[in-house]
């Protein structure tokens, strides 16, 4: 049953700067039990913040840089129906092919930035055995040690898609794209002809 409520947020002013204000929703969500994590925005906040980050990239020098990154829904709610759970905060991550041992099936195993997507609440990172924060062990150049070969997981901790990076965008002619993402590939490299 959908439900009108308002939530403290952002939205564009007529000055196309960000000012805080009431957001009006139509939403099928109980906002009892969303935790305090986030900001509400609009959908005109949201564009002029991606496009401020478009803005700063230049082709070629920036095609590395990460531009979007999907996220699943069954990963999403798989996280987020585990108990005490109040949010998901996502550690940006670095996948090395060389830490993988084949085969492998599932995944993308390319090198490169990705992200770590955990349960929050809080206090801590929820699913950890020792209810802290995943990253309280990590120790600079120091191995994570293995613990035991049935090691069983407290809770769900997902490595999302990896980014998709600019250049793979920008080289559609170079790099096959899938009917997924060829209407985006086409607004962003349109974007990047127009700042030439």
């Amino acid at each position: 049953m959908k439900k009108n409520s308002t939530k403290h947020g952002f939205k564009l002013a007529e000055d196309n700067r960000i000012k805080q204000d009431l957001l009006n929703y139509e939403e099928e969500i109980d906002n009892s039990i969303v935790g305090s994590f986030g900001v509400p925005i609009t959908e005109s906040v949201a564009k002029k913040m991606i496009q401020n980050y478009w803005d700063d990239l230049e082709e070629g020098k920036d095609n590395e840089k990460e531009v979007a990154f999907t996220f699943g829904r069954k990963a999403l709610l798989s996280i987020l129906s585990q108990s005490e759970c109040e949010g998901i905060r996502f550690y940006y991550a670095k996948k090395k092919s060389d830490d993988y041992i084949p085969p492998y099936d599932i995944g993308n195993i390319d090198n490169g930035i990705s992200l770590v997507a955990i349960g929050v609440n809080k206090k801590f990172d929820i699913a950890t055995t020792e209810k802290e924060y995943i990253v309280k062990p990590l120790r600079p150049k120091k191995p994570i040690v293995f613990t035991s070969e049935r090691e069983s997981e407290t809770g769900q901790i997902y490595e999302m898609v990896p980014p998709i990076k600019l250049g793979f965008f920008l080289n559609r002619d170079k790099v096959r794209i899938s009917e997924y993402y060829e209407e985006l590939a086409q607004i962003i490299q349109e974007f990047f002809n127009k700042k030439k």
